[in-house]
């Protein structure tokens, strides 16, 4: 049995660390012994993991939590881990010998399992993000040649779309040991999901729906502006935000200040987010950048369109523009394509329709067999 060490930095509630979710519930565990490793605990996600393999952290956020003597040494551990040596913070964190180490997320993990004292271990770096327009992972390394380095220690590289594959081998120049494996999906159990009851009845029609943390990246202060607008011209609709995160408080006062929590509902972290997402008219992605969006591929198994501005993987998604529409990123043009899918929802319903006629959602879900290719390798 193969031992396997997957280092992230949390299990927050965002698209990658779902994506890690369905990976090691879709691993055969009777060939893999698999450790998820972090750097602190109690994140959405570390129940479900810790139901499909072993789970570990670096840190507890009990001792934060608890303030005093223990919250200070939290806090001088947190700034160790992240300005000390990789080699040494490897050491003194990571102990046993794996036989595969995974860099789930790019920056300080990739940076982390590059450090590894296991020489004779194969090192596998996941990219979810389009590097050249979202450089939050620079900011774990002195400069590019560094980072570079690091990954130049990765036998494997896998891009979870075609435009992260690009974008990586542009900034990088690397290309030879670069593949494209979708994220792994379990559409039966979507499926599932999606048929039990939800608490919040669709009402108005259009029905939107956006799913992700609610962090900056996702560009929610710009969706809310352009739905306020739309507001005041006399649209109506609805619209479901499913996610947790640092904005939230922000974006709750800005719904209640312009009169919006008729039209627009913070609904939360939703561990099944796939039944609204069934109920849903179209699913909207107003993003600054994305690598391949888990939300919009749980959409269109749902047959639900999706409507989004120019992100990486959306062409591959969308199959060009059959199952939605993709305009620029800017914010006129998404309150533009809010609009038209207000005024004329017959063009939803046809997006609609089209999805339900391909018959070739397997396209969706990842290649689980060439992840279990390379780790046997």
């Amino acid at each position: 049995m193969k031992k396997i060490l997957i280092f992230i930095e949390s299990l927050v509630g965002g698209g990658a660390e779902k994506a890690l979710v369905n990976l090691v519930r879709a691993l055969d565990k009777k060939k893999y012994d698999i450790t998820v490793m972090t750097v602190t605990d109690g994140d959405i996600y570390q129940e479900a993991i810790a139901a499909e393999c072993k789970y570990q952290s670096f840190l507890s956020a009990k001792d934060y939590h608890a303030g005093g003597l223990k919250k200070l040494l939290f806090w001088l551990n947190i700034k160790y881990i992240y300005n000390a040596p990789a080699e040494d913070v490897y050491r003194k964190y990571i102990h046993e010998k794996y036989d595969v180490e995974i860099a789930f997320i790019e920056g300080f993990a990739t940076k982390l399992i590059a450090a590894s004292n296991n020489s004779i271990s194969k090192k596998i770096a996941w990219v979810h993000i389009d590097v050249l327009k979202n450089g939050y992972a620079d900011k774990s390394y002195k400069d590019l040649n560094v980072q570079i380095d690091s990954y130049r220690k990765y036998s494997e590289i896998i891009c979870v779309s075609d435009t992260v594959k690009e974008s990586f081998t542009e900034k990088y120049g690397m290309n030879d040991n670069v593949t494209v494996i979708h994220n792994i999906l379990d559409y039966s159990d979507i499926k599932d999901k999606s048929n039990e009851t939800t608490d919040i009845a669709k009402t108005v029609t259009p029905q939107f729906i956006a799913v992700g943390r609610l962090e900056a990246q996702k560009g929610y202060p710009r969706l809310l502006k352009c739905m306020n607008e739309l507001s005041h011209e006399g649209c109506e609709y609805a619209f479901w935000i499913v996610g947790e995160g640092s904005q939230k408080q922000d974006l709750q006062k800005y719904i209640l200040d312009n009169h919006l929590e008729d039209k627009v509902q913070l609904l939360g972290f939703q561990s099944n987010p796939y039944k609204y997402l069934k109920q849903a008219d179209a699913f909207v992605c107003s993003s600054y950048a994305e690598g391949y969006s888990t939300a919009a591929i749980e959409s269109l198994l749902m047959n639900t369109p999706v409507l989004t501005v120019e992100c990486s993987g959306m062409h591959e998604l969308l199959d060009g523009h059959a199952y939605g529409e993709i305009v620029p990123n800017d914010d006129q043009s998404l309150k533009t394509m809010l609009e038209q899918a207000i005024l004329h929802p017959e063009k939803l319903a046809y997006y609609r329709t089209e999805i339900e006629k391909e018959t070739n959602k397997s396209r969706l879900l990842g290649d689980l067999a060439a992840v279990e290719r390379m780790l046997d390798e």
